[in-house]
């Protein structure tokens, strides 16, 4: 994000980051994002770039809902060895994503799309040691006997028309496009109205 197009204090911006990249193992973790975990506390959700993955795992650690949102692609894709490492470390997760139906809940399309990286070993140590978590997201429901509920779907909003990329079938129902995004005044973000631009149909 760039603050020369918003007054983000004016917004009720709590905190800006650095983006950095998602699936690079980092040793100043916990400085990188310091900062956010102290603004949370005073937050009723969190909205992050793909860039920032961490805020995801401090809406978690927070219990209060996420919106990620790019005005790009998503600039990754996991590594063709990922799903067989997953279902390696976590079966019973890995299972649950790929049965989970079309109730909200998170499947393992999202984590295909854009989640992957939360799963990533940078996380690990920052989210037991800072933020009371375990090593792994979702972990409760890779545990024996777990009666633990997969979360809803974080939504993945993009900043671009349709016009510009209609979205491919693939992806999850919980990703959609809402058009440029203009900060301020008159130009504010605005709900899209069925069959206008940033309209998406329901996917499987």
């Amino acid at each position: 994000a760039h603050a020369a197009t918003c007054d983000w204090a004016a917004a009720g911006i709590e905190f800006l980051g650095t983006p950095t990249r998602p699936d690079e193992r980092s040793t100043a973790i916990g400085s990188e994002y310091e900062a956010a975990v102290q603004a949370s506390a005073r937050c009723g959700f969190v909205v992050f770039n793909l860039f920032a993955l961490g805020a995801w795992h401090i809406a978690e650690a927070r219990g209060v809902a996420a919106v990620a949102a790019s005005p790009c692609l998503i600039p990754y894709t996991p590594p063709a060895a990922f799903e067989e490492a997953f279902r390696s470390e976590l079966p019973r997760l890995h299972a649950a994503l790929v049965a989970a139906k079309g109730d909200g809940a998170v499947r393992w399309a999202e984590v295909e799309h854009w989640m992957w990286p939360l799963w990533t070993e940078r996380w690990g140590s920052w989210r037991c040691e800072r933020l009371g978590l375990p090593a792994a997201p979702m972990a409760a429901c890779d545990e024996a006997n777990a009666t633990a509920a997969l979360p809803r779907a974080t939504p993945l909003l993009y900043g671009f028309s349709p016009a510009l990329l209609p979205p491919p079938p693939h992806w999850p129902r919980s990703s959609a496009l809402t058009g440029a995004w203009h900060g301020g005044g008159g130009n504010a973000p605005h709900a899209p109205q069925e069959g206008g631009e940033g309209w998406e149909a329901e996917r499987d």
